[in-house]
């Protein structure tokens, strides 16, 4: 469909809003079910996202913010996280009192896997699309990530672009 004169804000934003809507909802569809399968639950998982997008280990409280919960909360997800071998909890080397957190291998695997799912289903999206579509597709967005719309890129994708280019 082409329309002749200025497409309006909203009527973008509408379009904008169904087409992410529907594509996430059908690649977080089979991520979830894989995690939905797993020993681990939607709050522990959200702390392996957080970790996995830092590039460095958090303190408890530091990862207490953002996961907006208390300190003790935290600490409980924590434990349960190094209890599966998920998340390693070690002392601070400059202050003992302190426990940085991180990702152990297995944990980086589990995320990899869930952000592998969800990329499977943005790739099988885009080989359903006609070639001149996809094609049209490439070019606007390219412009836009390109140009200086957007705020910079979340740590997490970032970081799987940089070791897949290794």
């Amino acid at each position: 469909m082409h329309t002749t004169g200025e497409v309006t804000t909203e009527a973008t934003f509408d379009v904008l809003s169904e087409f992410l809507s529907r594509l996430l909802t059908t690649a977080e569809v089979d991520a979830i079910d894989g995690l939905a399968t797993s020993d681990i639950s939607f709050a522990h998982f959200r702390t392996l996202m957080v970790l996995a997008g830092r590039a460095r280990a958090l303190s408890l409280a530091e990862l207490a913010e953002i996961l907006h919960l208390s300190v003790a909360a935290t600490g409980r997800n924590v434990d349960k996280l190094v209890g599966m071998g998920l998340v390693d909890r070690r002392e601070d080397p400059s202050d003992r009192r302190v426990k940085r957190v991180s990702l152990t291998d297995e944990g980086h695997h589990r995320v990899t896997e869930h952000l592998d799912r969800k990329e499977d289903e943005f790739r099988n999206f885009l080989d359903r699309l006609p070639a001149a579509l996809r094609d049209d597709l490439h070019q606007v967005l390219h412009s836009i990530v390109t140009g200086d719309y957007l705020a910079d890129p979340d740590p997490v994708f970032v970081h799987r672009r940089q070791k897949a280019t290794r």
